[in-house]
């Protein structure tokens, strides 16, 4: 017996129907552990409902999508790497005196401020060489000032005329070769002294054989004393505490670490090949794989180093960023994201958008009529996110599907349920 071609279909789809039907019925017995299978049949029991409403003039039911935003603006491309956390401000305080600690006024763990007192050394015996070389100081002054009354007494020796005879005498001896160049310079000397030509000189070498030195003497005094109180050179945090007051302790002892976390700057290390376009003041965005919670951190490119490693084919450039609650650590790893390639004023779309069908680029977008339009469109420049759309029927503020079209066809009724 032979039927016709539509009594077939039509028996096709109440076999279909009762396909679903019956696994439906049976699906009541299911656990609770299977409620989510029961759900995803009623689902496809729906669509193929929907189907059949469609091929014999029903109501079309619009496919749910997620859409993005066609933008215009700077596509910027980047440079991927990897570095680790860098402090410059870490350094082990030490005591650079020795001496007894009679305080010490910090633990592991406590946050100081630049001056603030970290230890204190007995000072007792540097206060009193303070005081002697202060008393030096007074002696060799009171000594530099009788040498200066002292001096050049009044006399006949000291004749202005007398003086420049001798002088000139003693010059044309010397021409003449009748005295020694060592006698010459001796006897010129006491001329001069006599003449107080050279007084000043006279009392500078007084002064740098007594004055000088005593004040030298003074001043390390003061320099010791001073360091009896180790501070802190600036802000940070305090670790590795090392001493115990009452500890004799020699000069260049460790005391302590201390830590800046607010001056920190990642060494990330960019492959050759992609150095070219990295810039000195280009933006930068890093990631902690030890803090995922604390979300990527906006920094800049520092400095980039003028040598290459040439085992890894890499340079490195230093990227500084806000430690945002102090959270990073000196030491942590961090991937780098840093801006290279701007092409200013483009027109793009998310990258998920972009499909490939008979080895042309397609876009699928939204017309008024919330229909999913076929779009054929020439791609440029593009990054890990978006693409530049340099031809193609679409504008600023166009929504393209990004998700859920694969399959569609062209007119195909949508509903956006996630704008992007």
């Amino acid at each position: 017996m032979q039927y016709s071609r539509p009594f077939l279909g039509l028996s096709l789809v109440v076999v279909l129907i009762a396909g679903f039907l019956g696994y439906g019925y049976f699906a009541k017995a299911d656990t609770e552990a299977e409620g989510a299978d029961k759900e995803e049949t009623k689902q496809d029991l729906g669509k193929a409902m929907s189907s059949l409403d469609q091929t014999f003039g029903g109501k079309e039911t619009a496919v749910p999508v997620k859409a993005g935003q066609v933008a215009r603006g700077d596509l910027i491309q980047n440079v991927a790497s990897q570095g680790r956390v860098h402090g410059y401000k870490n350094i082990e305080l030490v005591n650079e005196i020795a001496g007894r600690l009679v305080q010490y006024a910090v633990r592991d763990g406590d946050q100081v401020k630049a001056g603030d007192i970290i230890a204190k050394i007995d000072e007792r015996q540097y206060q009193l060489a303070f005081r002697e070389a202060e008393a030096n100081l007074i002696k060799a002054e009171a000594e530099l000032l009788a040498e200066k009354v002292g001096s050049l007494p009044p006399g006949e020796d000291n004749n202005p005329s007398a003086l420049a005879a001798a002088m000139a005498k003693l010059e044309k001896e010397y021409k003449s070769g009748l005295i020694a160049e060592n006698d010459y310079s001796h006897e010129k000397l006491k001329i001069e002294l006599q003449q107080g030509k050279v007084q000043n000189r006279r009392n500078a070498v007084i002064e740098a054989r007594t004055v000088s030195v005593a004040r030298v003497a003074l001043d390390r005094a003061k320099l010791d004393l001073e360091r009896c109180v180790v501070r802190a050179p600036f802000s940070g945090r305090v670790f590795e505490v090392q001493v115990t007051p009452g500890q004799y302790l020699s000069a260049g002892s460790v005391l302590c670490r201390l830590v800046n976390l607010d001056d920190l700057v990642v060494k990330a290390q960019v492959l050759e090949s992609e150095m070219g376009s990295v810039r000195v003041g280009s933006k930068a965005v890093v990631a902690f794989t030890a803090l995922p919670d604390l979300g990527a951190l906006v920094g800049r490119v520092e400095a980039i180093s003028p040598l290459v490693n040439s085992d890894e084919k890499t340079v490195e450039a230093i990227v500084s960023f806000k430690n945002r609650d102090g959270r990073v650590r000196p030491g942590m790893f961090s991937e780098v994201s840093i801006d290279a390639a701007v092409f200013q004023d483009r027109i793009m779309i998310p990258k998920t958008a972009l499909l490939l069908r008979n080895k042309k680029h397609v876009v699928f977008k939204v017309n008024d009529e919330s229909r999913a339009d076929w779009i054929y469109v020439t791609i440029g420049a593009e990054n890990n996110e978006f693409v530049e759309i340099t031809k193609g029927e679409l504008a600023e503020g166009d929504l393209v599907l990004v998700d859920n079209h694969f399959t569609m066809g062209h007119g195909a009724l949508v509903r956006v349920v996630n704008k992007k």
